[in-house]
């Protein structure tokens, strides 16, 4: 998993910084929440895997994938809400 996220670094960054600005809500507690849980970082698998299938099947990552990975991670984190 550590060559795959080292492999995937700049991507994984650029989904972080999505990460971040699109947590931002006009009501309160949903920035505190998903700060939070964002914040916390943790594996990052479900990006990393949307990360790798696209690299798999011939992508570059680029912004569309970057924006489908952050997607999925924020799936992943309102389930935790």
């Amino acid at each position: 998993m550590d060559r795959l996220v080292a492999l995937l670094r700049p991507e994984l960054a650029d989904v972080e910084k999505l990460l971040a600005e699109r947590a931002a809500s006009p009501v309160a507690t949903i920035p505190d929440l998903s700060g939070y849980l964002i914040a916390a970082g943790g594996k990052r698998l479900r990006p990393v895997l949307t990360l790798a299938a696209a690299r798999a099947v011939g992508g570059h990552g680029g912004d569309a994938v970057c924006k489908l990975a952050t997607a999925v991670e924020f799936i992943h984190t309102a389930t935790l809400l």
